[in-house]
């Protein structure tokens, strides 16, 4: 829908200004999981008892969401959505980086939810500073008119 996008969470939706949610504990995020749990993941996508040997990341240039994980196994290549390694792993979003080290993954990512439409934690600091529902719903649906339908 072209009222569901990813838009900054900064005032005007400027790149480098202080986003709305910057304080709040979503804003960023790590985690990380043993190297087991990966080659699980990968053996569930490709059907195969997998090892994974190396991972890289296909993100959307806008917004810097995974879009595909490209994980090299002693099986060959995985393939796979990002919003589907986000579910299968219990992430906050597909927002993140990824390093292997030894038997350990870590991810460090950003935000909470799906990329589309309005930041939860964004429209909390908003209001909190005195915003009105008008002034956050242009925030995250610019272009749309709010009319009073009753």
């Amino acid at each position: 829908q072209p009222y569901l996008r990813s838009v900054p969470d900064t005032p005007g939706h400027r790149r480098g200004r202080k986003a709305y949610c910057s304080e709040k504990p979503n804003f960023s995020w790590q985690t990380s999981f043993g190297r087991d749990s990966l080659d699980a993941v990968a053996s569930r996508f490709s059907g195969k008892g997998c090892k994974v040997r190396t991972v890289s990341l296909e993100t959307d240039r806008e917004s810097g969401r995974v879009r595909y994980l490209h994980l090299a196994t002693n099986h060959g290549s995985v393939r796979f959505p990002g919003s589907n390694f986000r579910v299968a792993m219990g992430l906050r979003s597909t927002a993140f980086t990824v390093s292997l080290r030894g038997r350990t993954v870590s991810l460090n990512g950003r935000g909470w939810g799906h990329g589309s439409g309005m930041c939860q934690d964004g429209t909390i600091a908003m209001a909190e500073a005195g915003a009105g529902y008008r002034e956050i719903l242009q925030q995250y649906y610019s272009g749309v008119s709010l009319k009073e339908r009753y």
